[in-house]
């Protein structure tokens, strides 16, 4: 009995040891099964991967406070990993099923989790195609155009030019407008963003000859949108619709929108507008301090201020 009880406390050492022997060195490093498996689409393969206990819990942030540098990378590593995984598992699954049909395919696009192994623009162009097999054109110009930055080339409006290569995309865009129109134009959460990408891929395309009725759509939207599409309405030569929205946009408390609206009446202002231009030309305060680079001393910029100068002079000089 003494014998059994000596060997038993020696196995639960053995097991201690064991145990800890792992908590020092961290998961083991499975970046290569990952890459293998997402190479060659292995749908079961990534799902033992992602349901892999001992590659930590993606949920948990946290780090032993004594493990060494090596070892906090390899945990949060592994949790990268089997993170990565489950995305890339469920994406593939979507995808080998034609993405789950038309039923419910935006609760699902709002559910899906960008893989490691894609970009935006692969992310959202890939949904972008089966929403637009699903006629669901509303949830592409609304939820699938917002990603990247503000001006030519985002990721947003190259979703769009990868879905517009027959060249139907505008007449869709078209039939939206005229369908949502007002506060329904583009209500989104990233209104700005969707509205300057969008409008970037019609300018790009030089989509003009509709830009009456997308105006007449945008002119009683968020503010966002119309001052994010005004210089849209003014590239196209819409200059009745950029004068109406352009000058609402003169009283708006963001700095930015009354500078947008300047830039882009001094393209097409009438008299009108010329006088209202002139008032913010000469009055506008909005003011911020930057450093001059050659010389780093702080200067003064009356941004708003200065766009509406040049914008006057030019309508002046037109004889406006």
């Amino acid at each position: 009995m003494r014998k059994q009880a000596i060997n038993t406390a020696v196995g639960i050492a053995f097991i201690s040891f064991g145990v800890g022997c792992l908590a020092l060195m961290g998961p083991r490093d499975a970046s290569k099964e990952l890459k293998a498996a997402e190479e060659s689409k292995d749908i079961a393969k990534l799902e033992v991967l992602c349901n892999d206990t001992s590659l930590g819990d993606p949920q948990d942030h946290s780090v032993p406070m004594n493990a060494s540098p090596d070892v906090r990378d390899r945990i949060q590593a592994g949790r990268r990993t089997r993170t990565e995984a489950c995305h890339e598992a469920e994406a593939l699954k979507s995808d080998a099923s034609g993405g789950g049909g038309c039923d419910g395919i935006s609760e699902r696009f709002t559910k899906a989790r960008m893989s490691g192994s894609e970009d935006y623009e692969a992310h959202y162009g890939r949904w972008a195609m089966r929403f637009a097999k699903c006629n669901d054109y509303k949830d592409i110009f609304e939820k699938l155009t917002h990603v990247g930055d503000f001006g030519p080339g985002s990721a947003g409006e190259k979703v769009l030019k990868g879905l517009d290569k027959d060249g139907s995309l505008e007449a869709e865009f078209v039939k939206y407008a005229e369908a949502n129109q007002g506060r329904a134009f583009l209500a989104t959460d990233h209104d700005d963003y969707v509205a300057n990408h969008i409008a970037n891929w019609l300018v790009k395309r030089k989509a003009f000859k509709n830009c009456a009725v997308i105006a007449n759509a945008a002119k009683d939207s968020s503010e966002n949108v119309r001052a994010n599409m005004l210089f849209y309405f003014s590239d196209a030569g819409c200059n009745k619709e950029t004068n109406e929205i352009g000058v609402g946009l003169l009283t708006s408390d963001k700095a930015n929108h009354r500078r947008l609206a300047c830039a882009n009446l001094g393209k097409t202002g009438d008299h009108h507008a010329a006088e209202k231009v002139k008032i913010l030309a000469e009055t506008d305060a909005f003011m911020q301090v930057v450093q001059d680079r050659a010389s780093g001393a702080l200067l003064k910029e009356y941004t708003v201020r200065e766009a509406c100068q040049q914008a006057y002079g030019k309508m002046r000089l037109r004889g406006n």
